[in-house]
């Protein structure tokens, strides 16, 4: 417990609050976002550098943020971060798109994330529940579409297998979700066809990322088995070099590292977040299950 932690809803999402963002306004959707993490700093009264974390989509905000206001960011750490990767060319992602992408990508660009149980109204909490509550199986928290997708997830421990506790699980994902949507409106002003970012942090021509202080220590850290490309981040490094940028890679691990690899991810985030010489070996330096991406000699 050497680092003060705060943990924040997204604009938008969760239990934050929800402005109206304009679906076909980049440029005024990523203004929302960032200056709503500057006025949650200037809430909480931070007034010295800090470590910025986020995962996926937070860490695009993230990484937007600090290229704002850099100067109160002392470590810029980034969990399987979206939006770094160039849109590949519209040829190619029409000749290795399957359809059945295709036509989910028309669907998310189409709809919000949530739009099916905000117009089921009533009829949504339900359905909800048979996704996220399991009665013969309330010690796994009710999870029966991520025990398939994600087995390894069988093995935490529950935090209270009592029904009245995994019930307020799924209350609490249909309440936050069934609102006005805000913060899938602003993703998706964001966000192109097929998921890519429309103004991603590394580019054909260049490199957003040049934006932010030398500084400023930049960590990646990915699952092994994310469908979230590197490459981007390979690139970074070569720019920036190792003294202040660095990869990991958490072995047998996906998008959601933190939560299938706990031991290991909390050893990288010791790591990364100590201040002592990179010299200084942790279990994480010497831990088979993960790899630090260094540049050749």
């Amino acid at each position: 417990a050497r680092h003060q932690l705060y943990m924040f809803d997204i604009l938008g999402f969760g239990r934050s609050s929800r402005p109206c963002f304009d679906q076909t306004n980049t440029i005024s959707a990523e203004t929302k976002f960032v200056e709503s993490i500057e006025d949650w700093r200037i809430a909480v009264d931070l007034q010295t550098k800090f470590y910025l974390v986020g995962h996926g989509f937070g860490a695009y905000l993230a990484t937007l943020y600090t290229m704002r206001y850099g100067h109160w960011i002392k470590k810029l750490i980034l969990l399987d971060p979206w939006g770094f990767n160039p849109k590949p060319d519209e040829s190619q992602l029409n000749l290795s798109t399957p359809l059945w992408i295709k036509l989910i990508a028309y669907i998310t660009q189409t709809w919000t994330s949530f739009s099916a149980f905000r117009y089921l109204g009533p009829l949504g909490k339900p359905n909800l529940k048979i996704l996220f509550i399991s009665k013969s199986d309330e010690s796994f928290l009710g999870l029966p579409l991520l025990k398939v997708l994600a087995p390894r997830w069988k093995r935490l421990a529950p935090i209270d297998s009592s029904y009245q506790k995994s019930n307020a699980l799924y209350e609490y994902l249909y309440h936050v979700n069934v609102q006005p949507a805000s913060g899938d409106v602003g993703f998706q002003a964001l966000a192109s066809w097929y998921g890519w970012a429309k103004d991603p942090i590394v580019q054909v021509d260049h490199s957003r990322i040049e934006s932010i202080s030398d500084e400023i220590y930049i960590a990646f850290i990915y699952g092994s088995r994310t469908s979230i490309d590197n490459t981007a981040a390979q690139q970074i490094l070569h720019q920036r070099g190792s003294n202040n940028t660095c990869i990991k890679i958490i072995h047998n691990a996906a998008h959601f590292f933190f939560m299938e690899k706990p031991i290991q991810f909390h050893e990288v985030m010791s790591e990364i977040l100590s201040d002592l010489p990179h010299y200084f070996r942790t279990l994480a330096s010497v831990d088979r299950t993960i790899t630090t991406t260094v540049l050749p000699e």
